[in-house]
């Protein structure tokens, strides 16, 4: 198995737009977001498999690298909580083992994107 998970996916909708109430009560994904988890799972099911990866059961460091398309403010921890459930099952067993690190955001107007790292957390072998 590889030391590193590396993923690209298309912008994640912000936690502030992936939530909506139900006619019954509680809460439930947007339209939006529940079109984008599932493309993105499959998206990294696919990048998983092709780097032979296997999910981890252990502390699991996820570093994200967002590629906005333009200046506007935007909070990179708002995209943690979609994409660590998709990962769930694919990078490792379950979302309750990941922990999320941001990289200084950057600015690509003609490739907009979320580059993820996964890789287990060091001294949890």
């Amino acid at each position: 198995m590889p030391e590193r998970l590396s993923i690209v996916l298309p912008p994640a909708p912000s936690v502030n737009a992936i939530y909506t109430p139900r006619r019954r009560g509680g809460i439930g994904y947007t339209a939006l977001a529940s079109k984008w988890k599932k493309m993105a799972r499959n998206m990294c099911i696919v990048q998983a498999y092709q780097q032979g990866w296997e999910p981890l059961d252990t502390w699991t460091r996820v570093v994200f690298r967002p590629y906005f398309p333009n200046h506007m403010v935007r909070d990179v921890t708002n995209l943690h909580k979609i994409v660590c459930d998709v990962l769930s099952t694919v990078a490792y067993t379950d979302d309750r083992w990941a922990l999320s690190h941001d990289e200084i955001p950057e600015i690509d107007h003609v490739h907009p994107r979320l580059e993820i790292e996964v890789y287990l957390e060091p001294g949890c072998e």
